[in-house]
């Protein structure tokens, strides 16, 4: 995953699939902020789970997290 802009969510370069049992856990509290959502609308092929994996914080609870890349096998 590039994630070329560095978490400033201009590019989607970092554009994933989050599987759907890890889907609760990897949402801010307040959901998706408007400007993730912009770029998401922007991604080819956004799905209900996609995510910018640079907006994902990684805390130790989400180790061993699921996540495909777009262009990958087709998922639900």
């Amino acid at each position: 995953i590039e994630g070329i802009c560095g978490g400033s969510m201009s590019c989607g370069t970092c554009h994933v699939y989050v599987d759907p049992a890890w889907v609760p856990r990897t949402l801010p509290e307040d959901g998706l902020s408007p400007e993730e959502e912009d770029m998401l609308d922007l991604s080819p092929d956004p799905r209900e789970t996609s995510r910018l994996g640079c907006q994902i914080i990684l805390r130790d609870d989400l180790d061993g997290l699921v996540v495909m890349v777009p262009g990958g096998p087709k998922t639900s």
